[in-house]
């Protein structure tokens, strides 16, 4: 055992060494400079051999799916189980056995090895293919593109359809295109039904305020989850967009009949009522007065996966207490529409 772990201290360590010298050595690309943007990743070819271009330009050719993944993103690792392609993997992130964060805690098994998106681990493991986001560390995308890494960097998620086609992207190097295509439309069916429920509700103000005061405006998943929940973000009624910083009196000042807190701000409502009502700006606010919070947990408002979609369910639940009446249900089932887990979702809405 004490073998093992000095060997493998040693292999890092000789990585590291090499990291260094290589960083030192190498000339810099503007492109991956620390802050610069990063555009997506880009699969060519229907079938393998394919070709992956790296966000610089840089191409690698796979002759077949990948057999070593190292996902370096939770959306990663919750975008590899949604497509069944685990087998393959050998890591994921620390954040996957989070249960405050993650949807897939206890699917990996223990012998995985579980990264922190540090370069010198990622290399140990000799990875074919590595999982990264818009934020990873650019120093770290470079490294692992100078040794002949292909990366996998998804372009964005600011909207359901960004979901569906990181789904697609991913998808077209692990050879899953079946189930891309099954769990997209699993997403899309259970959103259609939620649109159809609410079509002829009125819809409530909203407004998502976070523990330090931040919103979210147009270009974001957060508006979108309103939008299909049936309600109207407030937020649109100012020039904010994407997510922003507000303060406590303009937030009042929208006067939303439904506040959309995560969990961060409070676990429950009556915790989120105490929490407002020390500040009396907010006593009169609809909301508040009414008593109508949704608060949502972070494994749902953080994700960047299909699993987001049940922020939708419950949301809709919360804005329509009687969305879920026989007539309407019998309105919208049919086939394409009807979504057991949306109705069993909404049965039991968050507090």
């Amino acid at each position: 055992m004490r073998k093992s772990t000095s060997r493998l201290a040693m292999t890092i360590s000789l990585i590291a060494i090499v990291t260094i010298a290589f960083y030192c050595d190498f000339k810099p690309n503007s492109i991956l400079v620390i802050g610069g943007a990063l555009t997506g990743s880009t699969v060519l070819g229907e079938h393998f051999p394919k070709t992956i271009t790296d966000p610089i330009g840089q191409s690698f050719t796979l002759n077949a799916p990948a057999k070593r993944i190292v996902s370096a993103i939770l959306a990663g690792d919750e975008m590899l189980q949604q497509l069944n392609a685990t087998d393959n993997v050998i890591s994921v992130t620390h954040l996957a056995d989070d249960d405050v964060f993650s949807n897939v805690v206890d699917h990996f098994p223990k012998s995985i090895y579980r990264n922190h998106a540090e370069v010198e681990e990622i290399l140990s493991l000799t990875p074919d293919l590595v999982i990264v986001a818009p934020y990873t560390n650019a120093i770290t995308v470079r490294l692992l593109l100078a040794n002949h890494i292909p990366v996998i960097r998804f372009p964005k998620h600011n909207s359901f359809q960004d979901i569906d086609d990181n789904i697609h992207l991913l998808a077209d190097v692990l050879d899953k295109k079946e189930q891309a295509d099954t769990t997209v439309q699993n997403m899309w069916r259970r959103i259609r039904y939620i649109e159809c429920l609410v079509q002829k509700q009125p819809k409530p103000r909203v407004l998502y305020f976070t523990l330090n005061g931040a919103t979210a405006g147009k270009g974001t998943l957060t508006h979108e989850m309103i939008q299909y929940a049936g309600g109207y973000n407030v937020v649109n009624e100012t020039n904010i967009t994407g997510f922003s910083r507000l303060t406590n009196e303009y937030a009042v000042s929208l006067h939303p009949d439904v506040l959309f807190l995560t969990d961060w701000f409070a676990k429950t409502k009556q915790e989120a009522l105490n929490k407002l009502s020390k500040n009396p700006l907010w006593k009169d606010v609809p909301a508040v007065a009414n008593k109508r919070i949704f608060i949502i947990k972070s494994k749902t408002s953080g994700t960047v996966t299909p699993f987001r979609v049940k922020g939708i369910e419950e949301l809709a639940a919360v804005l329509h207490p009687g969305l879920y009446a026989s007539a309407n249900i019998t309105r919208c089932e049919s086939s394409d529409l009807q979504s057991q887990t949306a109705r069993t979702t909404s049965q039991n809405p968050t507090s």
